[in-house]
């Protein structure tokens, strides 16, 4: 009787572990051990989390900045105040006259797009930004078509000469918006993706550059977990016109990628993401008319169609 009850019990823990197994995901949760932060898992709590870390959850909620106790699987709750975000206070202007902005220290390409209240993907694509790092003195396009005016001033008459100084000259020319990709960069496109922003989607509308749609829409559920394509770093975690809770990654090789309209963004601004890494969660936010992830993938600045890249990894 003892050999049949031993067994049985061990039949039962091997039951329980292929149940477990069975609900694990086989996307990688990437989980680094600190005392600094909790990284949420399935079945955390806000409550939970505060009474293994002895924080309180009032005190939970303003480290992080939460405005409920919802909480996201794979987000990083702190049990103290980190990284206090710098407090930029921004005056609004408007545009000169020459479209031109000239990047002052501690400025970034958000700061920018804040000052004049334009959409921080109309700069990328008006630059064909490939870093965000942006050098002082450096010149941004604030749109599209730019206009130059330069005068030719009238050569000096010299004594003894009869015919007249020509008129001067004024040469009228559309400036390019900044440097152009070399030819080998337009058609160099980015490798297959490394995983799937979504999961589960449904296309709901296509990329279109006669429109300005440079993105493609994927509808899914309202907090549906959005992915990191590749691996890369995050270069923006927060708020802008038309794309509500927008993340951005820089990418080698001259690469973003896009992500807008989340119901939560779960990383921050200058976090190393490897592909496969929950960075948000699908929502509605901005100009949005339900629940959908906006993504984009743009190389050199320019905007790529990511459709193709989605059938190339497969669902």
């Amino acid at each position: 009787m003892r050999i049949s009850a031993s067994n049985s019990i061990w039949q039962i823990l091997f039951l329980l572990t292929i149940i477990n197994l069975a609900g694990m995901s086989s996307r990688p949760l990437y989980v680094t051990p600190s005392d600094k932060y909790h990284i949420v898992q399935q079945g955390d709590t806000l409550s939970r989390i505060s009474r293994q870390s002895g924080v309180s959850v009032a005190d939970l909620m303003l480290f992080n900045d939460l405005e409920s106790d919802r909480i996201e699987i794979g987000q990083k709750i702190y049990y103290a105040p980190h990284k206090a975000g710098k407090r930029i206070y921004i005056t609004e202007r408007k545009i000169p006259p020459d479209k031109i902005h000239r990047v002052e220290k501690g400025e970034d390409l958000s700061i920018i797009a804040q000052i004049y209240g334009l959409d921080l993907l109309d700069l990328v694509h008006y630059n064909n930004i490939t870093s965000w790092e942006l050098e002082e003195g450096k010149e941004i396009y604030l749109s599209e078509n730019i206009q130059t005016v330069a005068t030719k001033p009238s050569p000096v008459k010299k004594p003894g000469k009869v015919s007249a100084a020509p008129a001067a000259k004024v040469a009228v020319k559309t400036a390019e918006p900044a440097a152009q990709p070399r030819a080998e960069e337009e058609i160099s496109a980015p490798g297959q993706l490394q995983y799937l922003p979504v999961e589960t989607y449904k296309i709901t509308r296509r990329f279109n550059k006669t429109e300005r749609h440079q993105g493609i829409d994927l509808a899914a559920p309202a907090g549906t977990p959005v992915y990191a394509v590749y691996d890369g770093t995050v270069v923006y975690s927060g708020v802008q016109k038309g794309y509500g809770n927008l993340v951005i990654l820089e990418h080698a090789d001259r690469l973003m990628t896009v992500y807008a309209h989340n119901e939560t963004n779960i990383v921050e601004t200058g976090e190393s993401i490897k592909a496969g890494e929950k960075i948000a969660s699908v929502g509605s936010t901005g100009r949005s008319s339900g629940n959908h992830l906006h993504f984009e993938i743009r190389k050199a600045g320019q905007p790529l169609d990511p459709e193709p890249y989605l059938k190339k990894i497969g669902r």
